[in-house]
């Protein structure tokens, strides 16, 4: 039976009933599982007795306790799962313990009342481990929380710990049966480890595996980012009470409709664009260089994220906000505020804050100031951060939040809660911002328009060979004087390989140049249609010199002729050397390749792609047989998928070894004709270095280059390294 979260009232110090939600505390669903006490086959034997309520956890009275609580107060029970990690060669693994039956159990303490707070989790799990080794909490994972009905089940809630221990204590726990699990068993809920694994008698951890899979991708103990979080440093600041947790948002229809950073469009010197964009796309009209550093707070959706860019000699701050509605949880995260933001010279902070500022101004009713707004008025002045909207609207409250619930006869609330917070360059740079209507959202965003420097640094781009250069003469030519009068420079380096970086570099500006002066070239088409268009005007105009207009007319026509049928011989040519199938003429072999006799290819036989011997199926029945004999698995029935997954050495299943002379041979330095034919067999177009010179080039003028880099390659064999901008993106 699912249940899923409703309201509910619990008695509060005072003992008044206060409404509250289990999903917006941020905890797991309450799942109510039927479990056969016949399927109970092993012991909790991590199971202790009821302990002490922790600090921080308060005893639940009958009456108090939710409604779900109070119908098997008899037989519920509160059990801590305490979920313990370790970092391994082998990667990230959990603790369990092999019973006497030969099952697994997962460490679990039976508590009093469930633990609502991390420092509570910290007090059962010291209690647990008792000093046997260092332990913590995993930072940015929330506890997770479940009833089970059960002979001995209840009310579980999870605790994931990061450990560490030394090869003593390992050996020692190994003694006693103690066993650590791959954090790949958690992937999938079905995995054979978890169908042998409990945590009370008859009480399954394959809800363990559920309730990791709810958590974010990159929380979740098989990722790539849970590792990361085990690697983190343990003088850390504390994470914040998994009771504080946000609550779910209300969500707009359209999310990117929430807090917007946008104008319509602007002169190049301009920056405009959505918040929500990345900043390469924000200033791409005035071409900025983006520095690749981002700021994160919390998880899901609360939370703060920031990336900064270089505009011009300036470091700009993008961050975006949005804080959680309960006020409670909006405290906390504004208090964690000043450690998450950086204190820089310019920044542009926007979002939904969820907090009234000005209250009267902000919001129709006059009221006093809450702690939230306190706490968010102080670190504005603390960071010297000025309300873009407010300073330049001082009396205009332009409400960006109306809600379409209604109690009695009031009119439905509305707030100013996004804000757009500037400082610095930006605030300088700010010239309008204005609040637009969205019909899709029950947000209004707030577009802002920066007029930026016109005297803009381009930022340095990439460079790719045009191969046209190749065909010139003077072009290979310069290429090959330069190369005879750099060898004279040689002695100058202190490598090879810093001198054969250095003369590439040369002889890519010196084409970059070429390649721009080439361009002008390129543009003769459009003076030719412009001087024949002159000529004809010309010609109306002054029938006295029709001669002269008309022979002029005619040699541009010409020479326009020349350019475009020297271009189709290229174009051709290119498209041969792409393997691309050309043709102008609406011929039969052409309508034949557009259109296919058939739509479907007939299989009239089949041959097996495994065994070469096994004779050729031309029937339907031969045909299935095979079929079903290739999607049969291979796999050994008793083997799962954690065994496959396993890296096995490839020169175990190898039979053939390499003769005494080959082996002999793979030593010897590599030769000329060798390097030339894997030149040729390198597919065109393609750039083997960063440095942006194509095979072409190295065809072109492999007389000269051929030898040096020969050189080069042999000196790797023998321990050398290849140049920076040939090993650009390689690991070292």
């Amino acid at each position: 039976m699912l249940r899923t979260p409703m309201k509910q009232r619990r008695r509060n110090e005072d003992g008044v009933g206060q409404i509250m939600r289990e999903e917006e505390e941020g905890e797991v669903e309450f799942f109510v599982v039927a479990t056969s006490a016949s399927n109970a086959v092993t012991q909790g034997f991590f199971t202790q007795g009821p302990l002490p309520p922790p600090p921080g956890m308060h005893e639940v009275t009958r009456a108090g306790q939710p409604s779900s609580s109070r119908a098997v107060s008899a037989v519920i029970r509160h059990q801590l799962v305490l979920l313990c990690f370790m970092i391994t060669p082998q990667g990230s693994k959990f603790m369990a313990r092999r019973t006497d039956k030969g099952h697994l159990a997962i460490p679990t303490v039976a508590v009093s009342t469930s633990p609502t707070t991390k420092e509570a989790i910290k007090a059962v799990a010291a209690t647990f481990i008792a000093d046997r080794f260092p332990f913590r909490l995993i930072p940015g994972i929330r506890i997770g929380r479940k009833t089970v009905a059960a002979a001995i089940g209840g009310h579980f809630s999870v605790g994931m710990l990061d450990v560490k221990m030394s090869l003593e204590t390992a050996a020692l726990l190994a003694t006693q049966g103690v066993v650590w699990l791959p954090s790949t068993c958690l992937a999938s809920s079905t995995s054979d480890e978890l169908q042998d694994t409990y945590l009370t008698e008859d009480v399954n951890a394959k809800w363990v595996a559920e309730f990791c899979n709810s958590l974010a991708t990159d929380k979740q103990p098989y990722s790539a980012g849970f590792r990361s979080l085990l690697l983190a440093p343990w003088g850390a600041p504390p994470e914040v009470d998994a009771a504080r947790r946000p609550r779910q948002p209300r969500q707009p229809a359209e999310e990117e409709q929430r807090i917007q950073l946008t104008t319509a469009q602007v002169p190049s010197h301009e920056l405009s664009g959505p918040l929500q964009q990345t900043p390469e796309e924000a200033v791409q009209s005035c071409c900025t260089r983006t520095s690749r550093r981002r700021f994160w707070s919390r998880n899901g959706i609360f939370g703060a994220a920031g990336h900064g860019i270089q505009i011009g000699m300036e470091k700009w701050t993008l961050m975006t906000i949005y804080a959680p509605a309960d006020p409670v949880e909006r405290r906390s995260f504004l208090q964690e505020l000043p450690a998450i933001v950086p204190d820089d010279d310019n920044m542009v902070f926007a979002g939904d804050f969820n907090v009234t500022l000005v209250p009267g101004l902000d919001s129709p009713e006059v009221a006093p100031r809450k702690t939230d707004a306190a706490m968010l008025s102080s670190f504005i002045t603390m960071r010297g951060l000025s309300d873009a909207f407010q300073t330049t609207h001082p009396m205009e409250p332009n409400f960006t939040w109306f809600s379409s619930q209604r109690t009695g006869d009031r009119p439905a609330p509305k707030r100013r809660l996004d804000l757009m917070l500037v400082k610095g360059a930006p605030w300088e740079a700010l010239t309008t911002i204005s609040c637009s209507i969205e019909s899709l959202s029950d947000h209004r965003p707030l577009t802002a328009s920066f007029q930026l420097a016109a005297n803009l640094a381009r930022g340095p781009g990439t460079f790719l060979l045009n191969t046209d250069l190749l065909n010139l003469p003077g072009v290979t030519d310069w290429i090959a004087a330069h190369w005879r009068d750099w060898q004279q420079t040689r002695h100058t380096f202190d490598s090879k390989g810093d001198w054969l970086q250095m003369g590439f570099r040369i002889v890519t500006r010196a084409l970059d140049a070429f390649s721009r002066m080439q361009a002008r070239h390129r543009r003769q088409q459009e003076e030719c249609r412009n001087m024949v268009a002159e000529a004809e005007a010309e010609l109306e105009e002054r029938p006295l010199a029709e001669l002269y207009w008309q022979h002029r007319r005619d040699r541009w026509l010409q020479k326009l002729e020349d350019l475009q049928v020297e271009q189709q011989i290229l174009w051709a040519k290119k498209a041969q050397e792409k393997r691309m199938i050309t043709g102008d003429r609406l011929s039969k072999e052409t309508c034949q390749r557009l259109c296919p006799p058939r739509a479907h290819a007939l299989i009239r036989e089949f041959q097996h792609p495994f065994f070469v011997e096994a004779p050729t199926a031309k029937d339907s029945t031969a045909m299935g047989e095979y079929a079903r004999d290739i999607l049969t698995s291979r796999r050994h029935p008793g083997r799962n998928l954690q065994q496959l997954r396993v890296e096995h050495d490839m020169w175990r299943h190898t039979q053939a070894k390499l003769t005494v002379e080959a082996r002999l041979l793979l030593d010897r330095p590599i030769t000329l004709e060798e390097l030339w034919e894997a030149i040729k067999s390198m597919a065109h177009g393609k750039s083997p270095g960063s440095d942006g010179l194509p095979v072409e080039f190295y065809e072109a003028i492999w007389d000269h280059v051929g030898p040096d880099l020969l050189s080069l390659y042999n000196h790797v064999l023998e321990g050398g390294a290849l140049t920076a901008d040939m090993k650009l993106g390689l690991s070292p």
